[in-house]
């Protein structure tokens, strides 16, 4: 069961969505009922929820103010807003919170069950694609700890990109998510401003702030030109986003099968890094 909270000013309206809706038929649950963000807030450090339907007209905290805080540390919640006003500034602001529906007032009971069934199905596919990444993720780790057994390693290389007839150069980026407004955020930063830099990058993404970049280059490609690169790509992410990183290139290699030793001696050179 999807757990869902719900938050309005107006008590009428707050019960009224609270029952016009057959919340077990959709699978979900209504777990909390606020009148305001700072209420909804303190209910939330009580019990996370999945799906936040809120009022944007409210006293003490509004609903944008509410969203602002919720993102600052979840981007999975969904959200969706109700407004007694088509307010294009409303709407432009919710969108940059990553709002699932925007709703108004009076509230049409199809158009919001509709909204609400369609967040819970991209809720499910945010937690296939998580799961994925997560399983993806073990398997990097353990092959470059060298803890794969040899038809393990044999089958994972494998499905890796063929780079014969080139170099590549491992390199490990670690960000600073402090210093991030929406953490959730950062894959959607680094893999649209990678594709800015002049070399082939594959992103493998080690754990929420821990990246390993393979970086492919011509054979004989001086790691001088590397590091210039890299340097100009944590300038451009840093002055664009105010994100604080900090990055370490490892030696050329020409085989997947010296990544795991590549890897390892550029992980001791910056695993006690402090920002």
């Amino acid at each position: 069961m999807k757990r869902v909270m719900l938050v309005e000013d107006e008590e009428l309206i707050l019960q009224g969505i609270r029952y016009i809706n057959d919340w077990q038929s959709m699978g979900m649950q209504v777990v909390h009922m606020a009148h305001n963000g700072v209420e909804a807030l303190e209910m939330l450090e009580k019990q996370p929820v999945d799906i936040i339907v809120t009022d944007i007209e409210m006293p003490e905290m509004n609903g944008i103010e509410l969203m602002n805080k919720v993102r600052q540390n979840d981007n999975r919640v969904r959200f969706l807003i109700l407004s007694g006003q088509d307010d294009f500034n409303y709407a432009r602001d919710a969108l940059k919170l990553n709002v699932e529906d925007y709703i108004l007032k009076p509230i049409n009971e199809q158009q919001l069950q509709t909204a609400l069934i369609n967040a819970s199905n991209h809720l499910d596919e945010i937690d296939q694609k998580n799961l994925e990444n997560e399983r993806k993720n073990i398997y990097w780790l353990k092959f470059l700890s060298e803890k794969l057994d040899e038809n393990e390693k044999e089958k994972f290389c494998s499905k890796l990109p063929d780079f014969s007839g080139f170099e590549i150069y491992p390199a490990i980026l670690r960000i600073d998510i402090e210093s991030l407004q929406q953490p959730d955020d950062i894959n959607n930063i680094i893999s649209k401003e990678i594709c800015n830099i002049d070399l082939p990058v594959r992103i493998i993404y080690l754990t929420t702030d821990v990246l390993l970049l393979i970086i492919q280059t011509k054979i004989g490609e001086q790691i001088s030109a590397v590091e210039k690169i890299l340097t100009d790509f944590q300038n451009e992410i840093e002055s664009k986003f105010g994100i604080l990183s900090f990055i370490t290139i490892g030696n050329n290699i020409s085989s997947y099968d010296d990544l795991p030793k590549s890897y390892q001696n550029v992980h001791i050179s910056f695993k006690n890094i402090e920002f």
